[in-house]
């Protein structure tokens, strides 16, 4: 495997898991049921960061995409780069404006994690035949206490460096991107629905989008 791309491992000690405050739905839960210490702040919508969340450390932003920025106007500007989001797609541009671009040099860096695991009492990894060892990746300056807590329930977080992450941004990203479009296309058929019978869509789609990639990032 690719050095740069670090799997997080046991050492044989408890996890240390440490205290966030979160914010979102069911992945929220879910998150919080991972430190059975209850040392974590579950955020009610109507709450914020300022009047109910912990004073430091990690803040878990399940919300949708769509909420991100009233979020981050109402969370104190000290505090944005504690901010670890969860959502899917490119939010590179919502980083930029706030100053929270995950690269290592800059003093407000956020932290991004790319979820491939199912949110519920007993969460559960998705692996792929490729991919076995799981899929799950965190970038930033709380990707590593993320990813010991997600350990503790036996799902996997991968490490990688920015240039990596990046990348795998961008893969998530084209293949959300290609299989809903061709569910659509089919019809607003499931995803394994689209694997088993609209495969051809697939590969096209994610030809084009991943030319564009290459086009707009000078890489991959």
């Amino acid at each position: 495997s690719d050095s740069s791309v670090a799997m997080f491992a046991a050492t044989g000690e408890p996890a240390r898991i440490v205290p966030a405050t979160i914010i979102g739905g069911g992945l929220a839960k879910g998150l919080a049921a991972m430190n059975p210490a209850g040392t974590d702040v579950v955020l009610e919508p109507w709450q914020t960061v300022a009047s109910h969340g912990l004073p430091s450390g990690p803040i878990y932003v399940c919300t949708r995409n769509d909420e991100l920025e009233p979020f981050i106007e109402k969370t104190p500007a000290d505090r944005r780069k504690d901010l670890v989001f969860f959502q899917n797609g490119m939010l590179d541009p919502l980083f930029q404006k706030y100053g929270l671009q995950l690269n290592p040099s800059n003093p407000n860096a956020s932290t991004q994690c790319l979820v491939y695991f199912a949110p519920g009492p007993k969460p559960k990894d998705n692996v792929t035949d490729l991919n076995p060892e799981g899929l799950t990746a965190a970038f930033g300056r709380h990707a590593e206490s993320l990813a010991r807590r997600l350990k503790s329930a036996d799902l996997s977080c991968k490490l990688p460096d920015e240039a990596h992450f990046q990348s795998m941004m961008l893969e998530k990203l084209i293949w959300i991107s290609s299989f809903m479009l061709a569910g659509v296309k089919n019809g607003g058929v499931k995803i394994g629905d689209v694997e088993e019978n609209h495969a051809s869509d697939v590969l096209v789609l994610i030809a084009e989008l991943l030319a564009s990639c290459r086009l707009a990032r000078g890489h991959w």
